[in-house]
């Protein structure tokens, strides 16, 4: 529980670092919580990238507008 806790915790106060993962564990429950904590952080990582890209896309063609 505490690598599960201390992950959140970098995550909050690291300024949202969404690359850190934790290790697998034996413990059939805690194993459970860290798979889906790393899964719940992976699919934010994803929309964030996503994220990112459409708002270069809309920018790339406001700027193609304005400068044809």
């Amino acid at each position: 529980m505490t690598r599960l806790q201390d992950a959140m915790k970098n995550i909050a106060e690291d300024y949202g670092d969404l690359t850190q993962r934790i290790a697998p564990l034996k413990n059939a429950e805690i194993g459970k919580l860290v798979d889906e904590f790393n899964i719940f952080v992976e699919s934010i990582q994803e929309l964030v990238k996503q994220i990112v890209v459409t708002t270069h896309q809309k920018l790339d063609t406001k700027l193609l507008r304005i400068n044809p």
